[in-house]
This record gives structure tokens, C-alpha cells and sequence, in this order.
């Protein structure tokens, strides 16, 4: 029985599966390229990324999943023990195939349960997962259950309302599929023929993830840190694979001191791009996922905020009209439809940029209130008028600031001087529109995929 292997043991096996992963890298890459087109220098850093992750996971595992101990009175010893729930049901998406889906797989199994995978937007990844981790290639490892389940989405509906083995979903993906999950569960809790009609949910959603560059960054001698701000926003930020990430930064609030000269290298930043052929290395930008529809949906979010007042700027040219907006940032390779790097400056919160997901390559860029710290009627204001609290980042040198925007923002994640990146040390998780607030990674991840059984020991 797998729960009833020692840690150590099912670690094992998860790091012999993430070599597994190590030693197929440029094919399992090659693979998220051609399925998605992520550019393949990507892709090969998701593939090592992950690997790492898991890796750190393992090393975590004893912590998260230990027993609490405390004594009482009398001879007394209460125990909380962390025990596996059973079946782990995991929905991934495509955008990062394989981080997204560890997410889940790597704690569960390392919690002793057993998982099946739905990864039916990638089914290859799935593939890879179940190859790596469900195979035993030697005498020393043992098989982990785990099974890639390729099923559509209403068959697996079905499972969630009707199948008693499984004891817990996790999601990753869209508000309407995280609405779905919870719809699903909620029809279960009335099927009285489970024997276990009541289960959780993990669900990790969209996000319009604001980033504030505060006034220091560009003053006397720190010019050069506001240009690391910029290149580190705009290129990891906003543009990796094409923009198209739950945490990317998807709007820029910058410091009126600061704003000008931030805009100026966004603008050459994004004009910089190469898009293409998503397996060649030299292409820094990839075809849109979904085709003609995603991109139709920026090209809405563009035009919303070029008539209420944005600056549209492409390849560092402005674009007045809706004729061209259409024309030039959309066009259409062998490898599908791209849709160019696009800057709205001078944005304002009553655009639909500015508080729903833009998934691509579109960046607006607003003026922040002048005040000397982030936070009460200023930029707290403008972060909170989305609904997705998914994460936040603040760029300055000052600890005093950094520390009141870390203390006011509500958001899953805040990050300083970094963002569009999930680590494995600490919780993953997203509050409002993104998500229900259970944590995945860190040791909290642990935590969300066993029960608890408490036990009283009297001397």
C-alpha cells in the first residue's frame, strides 16, 4: 500500500521520477511547444524549473506532513496526525503543463495518496507524468498511483458528482472552470448514494496581477534599478509565454515621479520582441493559444481602452483607430495567429484592462496618485477595484514602503522586486475572483491534500 510506505520511500520514488523528467527534457519540451507554442527556450526552462520544484518539495514533505505533539496535565499527550485522503483529483491546464500540474501531483503523492491526472489540453504532459512516476525502472523504486485519466470534461463531471473514490479536486484554470468544480461538488453533497458525499476543493483561478513602481527606482544613482524593474516586468512579467499566465503581470501602476521615464523603457521593451516560429530558440514570442478568439478578446480590451482615453502603442508606434488596432496587432504566421506586444499608457481603472484577465501580450500602464507611501485612497484603491487577488508586486528599495504595501495589499501571493514566478517554499493560493484561499506548496500544500486524526494518549 502506498500510503503505508515510509516517507522516504515515496520520496524516492518522486526523485527518481524527476529525473525521469531530467533525462527527457528536450523531448517532453519539444512537446509543450508543439502543443501550446510556448517558445522551446521556454519551455526547456519549465521543464528545469519544475524539476527543481519537485525536488524541493521532497525536502519539504517531512515538515509539512509531521505529527504535532503537545503535553497536558496529567500524564497527558495529544497528537495531530496528518493522513492521506485518498484519491486527489487533478484538472491542469496548458499554459505551464508541468508546473501547474505538480502543483498538486508531487505533495499528494508524497502525502500517500493516490492521484489521477486530467490533462486533457496536454494530454502528452499527463502522459509523461503517469510514465514517470507510475513505472518502477528498478527493484529499488516503487510505482506511485498515479494515472493519467484522458476523459472529457462532462465524463469527468460525472466522476466528481458520482464516483466515491475520490476525496478532493484540484483545479487550476478559469473562473467559469473553478465555478464548474465547485458546482460539481455541491451536486455531490446531495448524492445520497456516497459514502463520502462531502469533499474540498483546491481551486487556484485567473488573475489581473497589478505591479507598483514606486518613485525611488529612476532617482539620482538608481536609474539602473528602474531599468532592471522594467526589463524584469515587461519581459518576465508580462510577455512570457506570450502573456498568457494566471500570476503574469497584467497592468503597471508606476509613481507620477517615476512614469514617464518607466513608459519610455517599457515602450522599447516591448518593440523588441521576436515572435515566431516557437520552436526556433531565437523567438522570444509564440502564437496565441486559442487562436483568432483569444486574440479577438485583446483586440476588445484594446479598443475599450483606447476609447476611454489610453494611448495605443505598438512596435512604439500610437494607434488611433479601431482599423488599426485590428490590422496591426494581430497577424498570422504558419504557426498560428500572434498578436503583437501592445502598451496601453495612461490607463485608467474604469477600463476593462484594469480589472479583468488579459491573457496576452497587452500591458496597461497607469499613473499612480501622488503620495508618499502605496496605500488608503491611492493605489490600494486601484488594485482593489478587480476582483482577483491572485498576487501583487511592488518595486522600490525602500523597506518602509515595500513593507506598508506587503501589509495592505490582499492578495494570495505579494512579491518585492519580483513577480510572474510561484516557489515552492511558500503557499500558492488566490483570494476573490482567484480562487478559494487553499494553499498549494509550501507546507500548507501538504496540509490541504491529508486529513487530520487527532489522538489523546494518557501515561
Amino acid at each position: 500500500c502506498w500510503a503505508r510506505l515510509p516517507l522516504e520511500d515515496r520520496m524516492s520514488t518522486i526523485k527518481a521520477g524527476a529525473e525521469y523528467f531530467r533525462g527527457n527534457k528536450r523531448q517532453i519540451a519539444a512537446d509543450i511547444t508543439a502543443a501550446v507554442g510556448k517558445p522551446i527556450a521556454q519551455a526547456e526552462g519549465e521543464v528545469s524549473m519544475s524539476i527543481a520544484k519537485m525536488l524541493t518539495l521532497c525536502k519539504q514533505a517531512a515538515e509539512g506532513l509531521a505529527t504535532e505533539t503537545r503535553n497536558g496535565k496529567g500524564g497527558i499527550t495529544y497528537e495531530v496526525h496528518r493522513v492521506p485522503k485518498g484519491v486527489i483529483d487533478i484538472i491542469a491546464p496548458w499554459n505551464y503543463p508541468i508546473f501547474t500540474a505538480l502543483n498538486g501531483v508531487i505533495p499528494a503523492l508524497l502525502a500517500g495518496n493516490a492521484v489521477a491526472l486530467k490533462h486533457q489540453s496536454v494530454p502528452t504532459i499527463g502522459d509523461w507524468f503517469e510514465e514517470a512516476f507510475g513505472k518502477a525502472r528498478d527493484d529499488s523504486i516503487v510505482a506511485a498511483p498515479i494515472l493519467h485519466l484522458s476523459v472529457d470534461v462532462p465524463t469527468s463531471d460525472w466522476l466528481a458528482m458520482n464516483a466515491d473514490f475520490i476525496h478532493h479536486r484540484v483545479f487550476t484554470g478559469s473562473v467559469g472552470g473553478g465555478r464548474a468544480v465547485s458546482a460539481s461538488l455541491g451536486a455531490r453533497a446531495q448524492n445520497h448514494n456516497l459514502a463520502s458525499p462531502f469533499v474540498s476543493a483546491s481551486l487556484e483561478l485567473g488573475g489581473c496581477d497589478a505591479a507598483y513602481v514606486h518613485s525611488d527606482l529612476g532617482e539620482g544613482d538608481r536609474h539602473n534599478e528602474l531599468i532592471s524593474a522594467a526589463q524584469y516586468i515587461v519581459n518576465i512579467g508580462r510577455l512570457h509565454n506570450a502573456g498568457q499566465a494566471c500570476c503574469a503581470t497584467k497592468r503597471v501602476i508606476v509613481h507620477p515621479n517615476t512614469y514617464d521615464a518607466f513608459c519610455s523603457l517599457a515602450t522599447k521593451l516591448m518593440a523588441s520582441q521576436t515572435p515566431g516560429d516557437p520552436s526556433a530558440k531565437s523567438s522570444t514570442l509564440g502564437p496565441m493559444y486559442g487562436g483568432r478568439s483569444a486574440c479577438d478578446h485583446l483586440i476588445q480590451l484594446v479598443i475599450d481602452a483606447q476609447r476611454k482615453g489610453a494611448r495605443v502603442v505598438v512596435d512604439g508606434e500610437t494607434l488611433t483607430s479601431d482599423a488599426d488596432i485590428t490590422s496591426r496587432c494581430v497577424f498570422m504566421e504558419n504557426f498560428g495567429y500572434f498578436f503583437r506586444p501592445t502598451l496601453l499608457l495612461d490607463a485608467t481603472r474604469e477600463m476593462r484592462c484594469m480589472v479583468e484577465e488579459s491573457f496576452g501580450p497587452v500591458l496597461p500602464i497607469c499613473r499612480a496618485p501622488l503620495e508618499p507611501l502605496p496605500t488608503g485612497e491611492g493605489v490600494m484603491e486601484i488594485i482593489r477595484a478587480s476582483p482577483y487577488a491572485l498576487t501583487a508586486s511592488i518595486w522600490t528599495l525602500e523597506q518602509e514602503v515595500a513593507d506598508v504595501f506587503v501589509r495592505d495589499v490582499s492578495v494570495g501571493t505579494c512579491l518585492v522586486n519580483w513577480c510572474n514566478d510561484v516557489h515552492a517554499q511558500i503557499v500558492w493560493s488566490g483570494f476573490g475572483h482567484s480562487g478559494n484561499g487553499a494553499g498549494a506548496m509550501g507546507l500548507e500544500g501538504f496540509r490541504c491534500l491529508t486529513n487530520t486524526k487527532s489522538v489523546l494518549r494518557r501515561a
